[in-house]
C-alpha cells in the first residue's frame, strides 16, 4: 500500500465506525499472535522480544503487541527512539501510557529510551553474539515515512 492508500483506508474505517485505536489494537494483537507462533515453531528455547519504536502509529502497534506478548509470558524490551512526550500519534500515546502503568506490576517489561546511537552500545541486545535469543520487531517505519532513510546525527 502507498501511504495515501493507508490514509484512505483508515478514514474509510473511521467512517464505518471503526476507530484508529481499534485498528491499532487489532494490528498489535495480530503481530503478537504471529510472534508467538514463530517463537513456538522456530526456537528451541524461550526468546526475548525486542521492540524498537519511533513516534508514529507503528510505535502504537508495537506497544499493543508488547502488552499481548507480556500476557502470554514473554520477556519484552522496548527501545524507544523518541521521548514518550514526543510520540506524535495520539493512539500510540494512549497505548504507551497503558504499558507505562503496567511497569510496576510486570517485571518482564523493560522500557529504555535511546537518545542517540551511543546508547545502543549499552543495551544487552547489542552485546549478543548471535541474536538467536531475540525476536526483533520494527515499530519505527511505516507508511508515514517521508524521504530517504538517513543517518541520525
Amino acid at each position: 500500500m502507498d501511504p495515501i492508500d493507508m490514509v484512505v483506508t483508515d478514514i474509510n474505517c473511521e467512517d464505518l465506525g471503526l476507530s484508529r485505536l481499534c485498528l491499532m489494537e487489532n494490528a498489535g494483537k495480530c503481530l503478537s499472535d504471529e510472534i508467538a507462533t514463530i517463537s513456538t515453531f522456530t526456537f528451541s528455547k524461550p526468546v526475548k522480544i525486542a521492540i524498537f519504536t519511533g513516534s508514529g502509529g507503528n510505535a502504537g502497534d508495537g506497544f499493543v503487541a508488547a502488552r499481548h506478548l507480556l500476557n502470554r509470558g514473554f520477556e519484552v524490551e522496548i527501545f524507544m527512539l523518541t521521548s514518550p512526550k514526543d510520540i506524535k500519534s495520539i493512539d500510540a500515546q494512549i497505548n504507551f501510557e497503558i504499558l507505562e502503568n503496567m511497569v510496576p506490576r510486570i517485571s518482564r517489561l523493560n522500557i529504555t529510551e535511546l537518545n542517540d546511537s551511543n546508547d545502543i552500545d549499552n543495551i544487552e541486545l547489542a552485546k549478543s553474539e548471535s541474536f538467536s535469543e531475540y525476536i526483533i520487531i520494527d515499530g519505527i517505519l511505516g507508511t508515514g515515512i517521508k524521504g530517504d532513510l538517513r543517518k541520525k546525527s
